[in-house]
């Protein structure tokens, strides 16, 4: 946490109305892409360049995105014997189906759980470190692709880390 404070990877300037890790994501991606020109060769980067530059169809593009992420691999074991889908429902904090859960993520303002995140990051070929008071930090993301199946992504390597503080 402090490397990051220092090198100002940590985003506290993020909305405060249930889109802040959409926000934070979108802010911190933002920021790489510039210190990392990989990021905007992207087919992510992109498309998200030709949504306009409202903060409001930023978010609700980077929701869309992100669901379809999930609903494409839902089925892709993470490790053995744990799919995606089985994941994002067990960080989710409520006990739903699944196509319930993707329809809540991407509802405006609705808080994103790190399978949101985690779906965001492998769109964009990045591996996110999150930081969450009272929680242990983790890193989730495109590197984990590799650990889950051999043939996932083979030839696209992580093209860095972005850092999120809530």
């Amino acid at each position: 946490r402090q490397m990051c404070i220092r090198d100002r990877f940590l985003r506290d300037d993020t909305m405060s109305d249930g889109n802040c890790g959409v926000h934070a994501f979108f802010l911190s991606l933002a920021d790489f892409a510039h210190r990392n020109h990989a990021v905007k060769a992207t087919r992510a980067w992109k498309a998200l360049s030709k949504v306009k530059t409202n903060i409001a169809q930023l978010i609700k593009h980077l929701r869309e995105v992100a669901v379809q992420w999930m609903r494409d691999n839902a089925d892709l074991e993470v490790w053995e014997g744990m799919r995606f889908r089985d994941l994002a429902l067990r960080m989710s904090h409520l006990q739903e189906p699944y196509d319930d859960h993707l329809k809540r993520m991407l509802r405006d303002k609705e808080w994103v759980d790190a399978s949101v995140i985690h779906a965001l990051a492998c769109v964009f070929r990045v591996d996110v470190a999150i930081w969450q008071a009272h929680q242990e930090p983790h890193v989730l993301g495109h590197c984990m692709l590799s650990q889950a199946s051999e043939n996932h992504n083979k030839h696209q390597p992580t093209l860095g880390l972005l850092a999120i503080s809530q």
